[in-house]
């Protein structure tokens, strides 16, 4: 299975699946039930800050997977929404709670519109997160620079820079800077005319 078939039925099946997850767990009571919230509850939130911290993993596969958890892991909490309705505070607000329910789904929506009619951007975005990058060094400073090639479908190709720090015994590393990348600063190799790797010039040297 190619990694866009794999994203693909995360976003159309992972809800079900999700939803069937949360059934069983209801059935076998509330302490399954709560270790299945609190767990999808920890993994949403550690792989969304370890993304606004900027740390992920070195293969673009892995970093897709890590997204693929964390929409499994919003699926579950989505639907265990409705739940909240036997809070007395949120019973006696029915609006409130009508309004977070809706709010809740509304990632869920966009999933399938994604899985379905907007397949062909789906699928560029899952290239630009796989694809290797045209340029990939590792300068003086210790940092590591990778200039990727970003599909633009009926638009022009552009480029993206990202600089990191790569960790030496776990396959993990921490973007440092990133970017859009005018082809003029892109290494002759990856097409431009200029040394886009270079500390001084796009990049920021190492403090």
């Amino acid at each position: 299975m190619t990694v866009f078939g794999a994203t693909l039925k995360v976003l159309l099946l992972g809800p079900p699946a999700a939803w069937l997850a949360l059934l069983a767990a209801r059935r076998l009571g509330r302490r399954p039930t709560r270790m299945l919230l609190t767990a999808a509850a920890t993994l949403l939130a550690v792989i969304i800050l370890a993304s606004w911290l900027g740390i992920g993993f070195r293969d673009g596969t892995a970093n897709l997977t890590a997204i693929g958890a964390a929409y499994l892991a919003y699926a579950v909490l989505a639907f265990a929404a409705p739940l909240l309705a036997d809070r007395p505070a949120l019973r006696r607000r029915p609006t409130a709670l009508a309004v977070l329910v809706f709010a809740a789904f509304i990632p869920m929506a966009v999933g399938y519109l994604l899985g379905t009619v907007g397949a062909l951007a789906m699928a560029f975005m899952v290239g630009d997160a796989t694809d290797p990058p045209v340029l990939r060094e590792a300068r003086a400073d210790g940092l590591v620079c990778e200039v990727h090639r970003q599909a633009g479908g009926p638009s022009d190709d552009g480029y993206h820079y990202g600089l990191y720090r790569e960790a030496s015994l776990l396959p993990l590393r921490w973007r440092v800077d990133d970017g859009p990348l005018e082809l003029e600063r892109v290494s002759p190799s990856a097409g431009g005319s200029g040394d886009s790797c270079a500390p001084g010039r796009r990049f920021p040297t190492a403090r």
